[in-house]
């Protein structure tokens, strides 16, 4: 039997699909040596662009403010790299890296509205990938929502990675009325 079937019939249901993305050392070697176009500067996160970053991540995912202490904590005390391209009015993209091992995980990146479509995603997936390269990454991983129409999910693809498996989120169903 399907596991969603049995989780509707549980009085479950889903609410959210992420998608698993990989690329090997070679694909992101091969992105940073394709890549022609000009994007924008990406600059490390430090602790003066700290808060600001936490709480343009925290506006730009609706999280509640209290979230931006929690990302402030992985800037600085869990090992998280941030990086964010500045815009004319404070951060227009920003996003974290994890290093552990030999694999990355590129986490957290949002762009403001109004700043799409102007290259900042895919600079911050570049400067995420030469970073993990730099500190001997073999292996890169990021999630985002599923669905092709995704454009995070096509720049990801784009710069060379694959889908590797989707993640359903459950919650409990709304009471009938």
């Amino acid at each position: 039997m399907d596991l969603g079937i049995m989780l509707e019939a549980r009085g479950l249901r889903e609410v959210f699909r992420e998608v698993a993305l990989y690329a090997p050392a070679s694909a992101a070697r091969q992105a940073l040596a394709s890549s022609t176009r000009a994007f924008p500067e990406v600059s490390r996160v430090g602790p003066d662009h700290a808060v600001d970053v936490a709480t343009f991540i925290t506006g730009q995912f609706g999280l509640p403010s209290e979230m931006t202490e929690l990302l402030q904590l992985g800037l600085s005390h869990m090992g998280w790299m941030g990086y964010f391209v500045p815009g004319e009015v404070g951060v227009s993209s920003a996003g974290f890296l994890t290093v552990g091992g030999r694999a990355a995980l590129l986490h957290t990146a949002a762009t403001r509205p109004d700043s799409r479509g102007q290259g900042g995603q895919s600079a911050l997936i570049l400067r995420r990938l030469q970073e993990g390269l730099a500190q001997g990454c073999e292996h890169f991983l990021v999630d985002v929502e599923a669905g092709q129409d995704n454009p995070s999910r096509r720049n990801l693809e784009r710069l060379g990675f694959r889908p590797v498996f989707e993640v359903p989120f459950y919650t409990a169903a709304e009471p009938a009325d």
